[in-house]
């Protein structure tokens, strides 16, 4: 076929029509939308319950933003199952990650759904009370739950775990902890993926002084510890775990927006890139349907990775007694323990929940990786 009647592709009348949104922006519109409006009526209606006695925090407002988000990005596995079928088949090969997975979600859903099952309460009539297999004197406990034999409180299945000098069941504490995580995982990656994805991308893309300025950007956050930063503002203001979360995802996109421009930087000279660069696509097609794609194995390695540096880094302020003295999480618990029991539990999820997360993201950043077998 001559040159003159090869087909040629008018990218700008396809501009200029109509092109509704895909189904998994849609799904993300609806869902922010949905809570804008809940927010709405808990402000102006509800005042102090949104659902029961569920008082929304700042914190989970932000949670409750994030569903829309990774609902969005289910949708779009969804309907693209041979993708998402290639990378199941790759992922499931790696039985450590695969582990990891199923530790993760377990903590997920005991964090989501744990606390109103077993919610934490005060009963200083049980406090300081053994574990299950345990026992300690009578004399040591203002009332045994379990039985007592030769003047020893043995451990009971009420409190399975025991309980803590203010009467506390250590269980219902271990489940606290993981909700507070759970929040964390959730809101950080609201925080840190889009800004270093969109910030990663146009500088790789770009290049130029577009580069230069995020370059900048990125060089001067990272000059700026997010730690000293919470330290000024809580000695000005209260303690607040929303505080914690937010202030360290955005001081911590930096090196992620680094990892994502440099791909990005590699995979802009590609052939299929160049390709429909040639052929008239404008930087959005590009960046949303060629390169974003492609480097979506960073992104989720950034995003994992990040999870268990905050919530260890949330454990080691609540040790220096730099959190709300009222925050059930994890690292709290093992600051407030008196007794052998109490922090033993707390320490084995933080641990659980940290090396799950590293494990789940190298497992997804090969699964992820186009290089990569079948």
């Amino acid at each position: 076929m001559p040159p003159e009647e090869l087909p040629r592709i008018d990218w700008s009348d396809e501009r200029s029509g109509f092109d509704p949104p895909s189904p998994a922006i849609t799904t993300l519109l609806v869902g922010v939308a949905a809570v804008l409006v809940l927010y709405l009526y808990d402000h102006y209606v509800a005042h102090v319950y949104l659902v029961g006695q569920w008082n929304v925090s700042f914190l989970e407002w932000l949670f409750l933003l994030s569903l829309p988000v990774f609902a969005a990005l289910v949708v779009a596995t969804l309907r693209r199952r041979e993708d998402a079928a290639r990378v199941w088949r790759r992922f499931r090969t790696d039985t450590g990650s695969v582990l990891a997975l199923c530790v993760f979600t377990a903590i997920v859903v005991v964090g989501l759904f744990g606390p109103f099952v077993r919610p934490v309460s005060h009963n200083l009539l049980y406090a300081t009370q053994p574990p299950l297999f345990f026992d300690r004197p009578t004399v040591a406990v203002p009332s045994c739950a379990g039985v007592v034999v030769d003047g020893q409180c043995h451990g009971s299945l009420r409190f399975p775990l025991g309980t803590d000098r203010f009467g506390r069941d250590v269980l219902a504490l271990t489940v606290a902890g993981a909700r507070i995580a759970t929040l964390i995982t959730f809101v950080a990656a609201l925080l840190v993926v889009p800004l270093a994805t969109v910030v990663g991308l146009l500088a790789g893309y770009r290049g130029g002084w577009v580069d230069k300025v995020a370059v900048t950007g990125i060089d001067a956050q990272q000059t700026v510890p997010a730690i000293i930063v919470y330290v000024l503002i809580v000695s000005l203001s209260s303690r607040s775990l929303a505080l914690f979360v937010v202030l360290f995802g955005l001081f911590s996109w930096g090196s992620a927006a680094r990892l994502i421009r440099s791909e990005t930087r590699q995979r802009r000279e590609f052939g299929y890139v160049l390709a429909a660069r040639n052929l008239g696509a404008d930087t959005g097609h590009l960046l949303r349907r060629h390169l974003l794609p492609n480097v979506s194995n960073a992104v989720v390695t950034v995003a994992a990775h990040l999870v268990p540096i905050l919530v260890l880094t949330e454990a080691a302020i609540a040790f220096l007694d730099l959190t709300n003295p009222d925050l059930l999480s994890w690292g709290r618990t093992v600051v407030a323990a008196r007794h052998w029991w109490v922090s033993p539990p707390a320490v084995v999820a933080l641990a659980a929940m940290a090396v799950s997360c590293k494990v789940l993201g190298d497992g997804l950043r090969d699964a992820l990786d186009p290089r990569g077998g079948r």
